[in-house]
């Protein structure tokens, strides 16, 4: 792993004997399963959830014991974080198919009615949201507060490509997410992870496999740094499974198991949190 411990006049003093992990979940990348995988590693105390990178100023308010205890930060942030941390610390994320983000954002949003620009998005069609959208969100989010002042999109792509060689231990990828498990198991330690897949889009919503010529080229464009950083991640994927040899096979085989015991009794706690948190909406 690398050390990410730069000085900076306003760091957040965080005394810890290892390394910091900061989990950037980037959105509708299968974030919200991952922090199910999360909350099985660590107590509730070691981790910290915060969205936005301008929300730093929050952990230095934790009370000093509280920051002692911190080994993971996670949430829907910018990368650069690390600058403002006094201890040493390493990323992770996961990166998503960005045709397959694209859409399942937009059917997000039009079915979530309590997240903010709903309302726009529930009248606009796929093509009108698209073109309404900056697009090449995970590049802009790894790519973040970067030193560089990129002059053209070649640029900011090659930095958020450094920014994974240099600050990420893992950088899974949805699409193989068993697979992105393991590689973070084996960085972290941690122990075999068992998950019930979380905010997931339905099937019927999912409608890439019937997108006309037009509009898969009009994702396609409005997304091109994100499809070539995607790319270079799957090709840096592939070399790391590789090295994992015959031990990645016993290592699923084992995972897989566990997973098929837990399945049942997962989608009974993951149905009863939901209609718990759906009745507590109701009170306010």
């Amino acid at each position: 792993m690398n050390s990410l411990k730069e000085p900076e006049s306003n760091q957040i003093q965080i005394q810890s004997k290892q390394k910091v992990i900061i989990f950037l979940h980037i959105p509708k990348a299968g974030g919200t399963t991952l922090n199910g995988v999360i909350n099985q590693q660590y107590r509730r105390k070691q981790i910290y959830r915060f969205n936005g990178i301008n929300s730093r100023d929050k952990i230095g308010k934790l009370s000093q014991s509280r920051r002692a205890q911190l080994k993971l930060i996670r949430g829907h942030f910018a990368f650069g974080l690390h600058k403002y941390l006094s201890c040493e610390s390493t990323y992770f994320t996961m990166l998503r198919d960005p045709v397959k983000r694209e859409i399942s954002n937009y059917h997000y949003l039009r079915r979530s009615s309590g997240l903010k620009g709903h309302a726009v998005v529930k009248q606009q069609s796929l093509e009108e949201y698209i073109l309404s959208t900056k697009g090449n969100l995970q590049t802009r989010l790894l790519f973040g507060l970067s030193d560089v002042k990129p002059k053209n999109d070649r640029e900011r792509v090659d930095v958020a490509k450094q920014n994974l060689d240099r600050y990420f231990s893992v950088t899974g990828i949805v699409e193989r997410f068993d697979e992105s498990l393991i590689l973070i198991q084996e960085a972290f330690g941690w122990r075999t992870p068992i998950y019930v897949k979380q905010n997931v889009t339905k099937p019927r919503q999912q409608e890439d496999t019937l997108l006309s010529p037009e509009t898969l080229a009009l994702i396609q464009e409005h997304n091109a740094m994100d499809i070539e950083l995607y790319d270079y991640v799957v090709q840096k994927f592939n070399q790391e499974v590789a090295e994992l040899g015959t031990r990645l096979e016993a290592l699923l085989k084992a995972q897989q198991r566990k997973n098929r015991l837990y399945q049942p009794l997962g989608r009974t706690y993951s149905l009863s949190r939901h209609l718990v948190l759906k009745h507590l909406l109701k009170q306010y």
